[in-house]
């Protein structure tokens, strides 16, 4: 079974490799949710504060198992980082008015 720190682990080199040029402009957390069938991942505001606010990424309770390849992990976390970076629960400017756009 898998567990959050490796996601943590896997976030920061994510980050680090392909969103480098994408501020960190809040404390982001990453876990495992529930068990979902059509739901992969998901990004939302947590710890309102006035303004400021956490960020949380949760992915798919399934992708705990080692049977789930580490790249659906990996693809996963990069797409809730695009959202983070076009504005999406994330302090950044939001760049467009619906989340696929």
């Amino acid at each position: 079974m898998r567990s959050n720190t490796l996601l943590l682990k896997r976030l920061s080199l994510i980050w680090k490799k392909y969103f480098s040029d994408v501020p960190i402009e809040n404390r982001v957390l990453i876990g495992f949710g529930r068990h979902a069938e059509k739901r992969l991942g998901s990004i939302r505001k947590i710890n309102m504060r006035g303004k400021k606010f956490d960020t949380l990424i949760l992915l798919n309770g399934y992708f705990k198992d080692k049977k789930i390849p580490q790249y659906v992990l990996d693809a996963t976390i990069a797409h809730e980082l695009a959202h983070y970076a076009q504005g999406f629960s994330s302090p950044l400017p939001r760049l467009s008015r619906f989340p696929h756009r």
